[in-house]
């Protein structure tokens, strides 16, 4: 009942505020002084404002509307009853569901089979290197393997250069370089100091004769390139 009488009061306070601005009806000019509505103006701007007033009046103290507002009080009720059905049966089928709560977590910190588990990184027991990824590939099996597959690229550069494609050997060059650098750091500080040596010794002339290899091809030098070529073959057999 007080909100219907609310709104009786809004819709004729608007009818009684849209007369009162029939009273200081100003024209767009300011320069002109105040002057009134005209009769006919008055009644097109009064008349539609009571209709609106008396229909909004009797919209609101009518028994549709309570009735309207008591349905539209009682369909979240009904969404709520619905949703809180659906959930008891599913856990009735269920079990399992009824017994695990929706905040259940999982400690996965205890695995730590590979580089890509961020619990890894944020594992304050472990080394700064380790949670850093700095230890990754660095034993001497993986190593090993991705030489192995630098050796491979090598025979693509060979290739190349047998049938003068010098733009796809300068690319595959690329690739066999890799992360063969690295590699080789790795295989020699897994080494006894002696072999570590002559590893360190052999990359420094290997990646000597690869610039060579690479200047050929720019140059489209095919007979310096083969011969730089063959000399990186006999170096890359160390490694591997």
């Amino acid at each position: 009942a007080p909100k219907r009488g609310g709104g009786c009061l809004f819709f004729f306070g608007l009818f009684f505020f849209s007369s009162f601005l029939n009273m200081s009806y100003y024209n767009l000019d300011q320069t002109q002084a105040p002057q009134g509505m005209s009769t006919l103006k008055q009644v097109a701007v009064i008349v539609p404002c009571f209709v609106l007033g008396c229909v909004g009046a009797l919209a609101l103290t009518s028994p549709n509307a309570a009735v309207q507002n008591n349905v539209m009080r009682a369909i979240p009720t009904q969404a709520a009853t619905a949703v809180a059905a659906t959930a008891a049966a599913a856990m009735a089928a269920n079990p399992a569901m009824a017994a695990a709560s929706a905040v259940d977590t999982f400690d996965f910190r205890s695995v730590k089979s590979g580089y890509d588990i961020i619990y890894e990184a944020r594992d304050l027991d472990l080394p700064q290197g380790t949670r850093d990824g700095l230890d990754q590939a660095r034993d001497s099996a993986t190593a090993k393997a991705r030489i192995a597959e630098s050796a491979a690229r090598l025979d693509k550069v060979g290739a190349a250069i047998e049938k003068q494609y010098w733009v796809n050997g300068r690319e595959e060059l690329r690739r066999f370089l890799g992360t063969l650098r690295f590699d080789i750091n790795t295989l020699a500080a897994t080494s006894p100091p002696s072999t570590a040596k002559k590893l360190l010794a052999t990359k420094k002339d290997m990646f000597d004769n690869i610039d060579k290899m690479d200047f050929a091809m720019r140059s489209k030098n095919q007979a310096a390139a083969a011969k730089a070529y063959d000399t990186v073959v006999k170096q890359m057999a160390t490694f591997l």
